[in-house]
């Protein structure tokens, strides 16, 4: 499933934030090599990349021909995949050229190519049909509108080829009624998302819940009832529903209850009313549940512990507390994200308590050193992120006792000396830093310390 937040930490920018400035629709292909990928791709990056660049020689190649702004779409965290000028943070990233305007020339330079990639490409309506058939290996297109034309329709019922569809507007606005039923015509489409478009009002919805969607994303839709109602449990292939930036109802929770498939929610950014969530608890395949910045009353937060199969579980920027992650502690949970709430040191003692626990994101929590310490002395994490904490030199024994893969300690109170010695872990895979904790030298001299380490360094 595609995701498209923002996160203006590590820079990734991602479909739904993007604020560029459109004349009234953007085109948006991504190729993806998923199976066997093509003899050009299989090389390992590192051996064919340009020294200075750090760029695949394959990709300069074409971009010495079609000059284009070159960025990277990958798997993020939930295994949602996002758009993003680095490569860094994303698993098995693939290249995407945004283009101002697909000349005759370029498009057939691209026609040629011996491998899959994604183009971003700013076009009149009068490409599009052009466009959309330039190559059949793309099975992905991003459809972005300041108000949708009613030939819409038309064409998407021509993109045969397509299994994932995003489709967005910058401001709400009403669309074609026939919009759903052509969607229904794409039989290989398996991930669809609808970004601040209104779907009330449809025709002929009955097609759409005949598709073999595995992922759907409602994002700022007006709507919603159209298809969030008792016919959605005929979509049985549903694993992934993504309710965004929206307003979730008991009805909506009703009818996405009956969804027996679903192993993932996510509700970012939207307001749940009281008893909407404790409404999802018979879904009990669910194992990933994304609550970012929701707005969630606290006692029906509660109803999460009844997820009794979660591993996944985010609860950036919510209300949760020390007493509520304790409570936690009676799930098998992999991966917790706590980032932007108000746990303190006592929440890293319950932490310590939850045996299967590999990933923990506390940046910009009160956690101190002593949380740190108490945390890492009783458990052993593959993945942490302090990044925005308070914690000091004082914590750096036991993260290099601790044998972390993955670090984040960016906009911390870390010394140079610390980060250097902390770069001597022979653990230590990835490690995120920012400019303000190293002077000029200091990026080349960790890596020359280490060269198996990944740096990553933010600014």
């Amino acid at each position: 499933m595609f995701t498209y937040n923002r996160d203006t930490r590590m820079e990734k920018i991602c479909f739904s934030s993007a604020r560029q400035t459109f004349p009234w629709v953007a085109l948006v292909f991504v190729g993806l090599v998923c199976l066997s990928p093509s003899p050009a791709l299989a090389k390992n990056d590192k051996q064919v990349a340009n020294s200075r660049t750090g760029i695949p020689t394959y990709l300069e190649e074409v971009l010495d021909k079609t000059p284009a702004k070159l960025f990277w779409i990958g798997n993020s965290e939930f295994n949602h995949s996002s758009v993003s000028q680095h490569r860094d943070g994303l698993i098995k990233p693939r290249p995407v050229l945004e283009y101002d305007e697909l000349s005759p020339a370029t498009a057939k330079i691209l026609e040629k190519l011996p491998f899959s990639i994604g183009l971003s490409v700013e076009t009149p309506c009068e490409n599009l049909f052009q466009l959309a058939s330039l190559n059949p290996s793309i099975f992905y297109l991003h459809l972005r509108f300041s108000k949708i034309p009613d030939w819409v329709p038309n064409l998407v019922s021509k993109l045969q080829n397509l299994t994932a569809l995003r489709i967005s507007v910058d401001d709400t606005q009403n669309c074609p009624m026939n919009l759903l039923a052509s969607l229904s015509t794409l039989e290989n489409l398996e991930h669809l998302s609808l970004v601040n478009v209104n779907i009330g009002g449809q025709a002929r919805v009955d097609p759409f819940f005949g598709m073999k969607l595995r992922s759907l994303e409602l994002r700022s839709c007006d709507g919603l009832s159209v298809v969030l109602n008792k016919k959605l449990k005929e979509l049985s292939d549903l694993a992934e529903l993504r309710v965004v930036s929206s307003v979730f109802s008991i009805e909506s929770a009703r009818a996405v209850s009956a969804c027996s498939s679903i192993t993932t929610l996510s509700f970012r950014d939207s307001t749940l009313i009281s008893g909407a969530l404790s409404t999802l608890v018979p879904l009990k395949k669910v194992i990933a549940l994304d609550l970012e910045g929701a707005k969630c009353d606290y006692d029906e937060l509660k109803s999460i512990v009844d997820f009794r199969r979660l591993e996944f579980l985010s609860l950036r920027k919510t209300v949760v507390d020390d007493e509520f992650v304790k409570s936690l502690s009676v799930l098998r949970i992999r991966s917790l994200w706590l980032s932007g709430t108000s746990v303190t040191n006592r929440a890293a003692l319950s932490l310590s308590q939850m045996r299967n626990l590999d990933h923990i994101d506390l940046a910009s929590t009160p956690i101190n050193d002593d949380g740190v310490n108490m945390l890492l002395t009783f458990l052993s994490v593959g993945k942490l992120c302090l990044s925005n904490t308070s914690i000091s030199d004082k914590c750096v024994e036991v993260l290099i006792a601790s044998r972390i893969a993955d670090l984040d300690v960016s906009y911390t109170k870390l010394s140079y000396q610390a980060l250097f010695k902390l770069s001597s872990c022979e653990e230590l895979l990835h490690l995120t830093l920012s400019e303000g904790e190293l002077d000029h030298t200091g990026p080349s001299a960790l890596q020359k310390a280490r060269p198996t380490v990944k740096l990553s360094i933010l600014k």
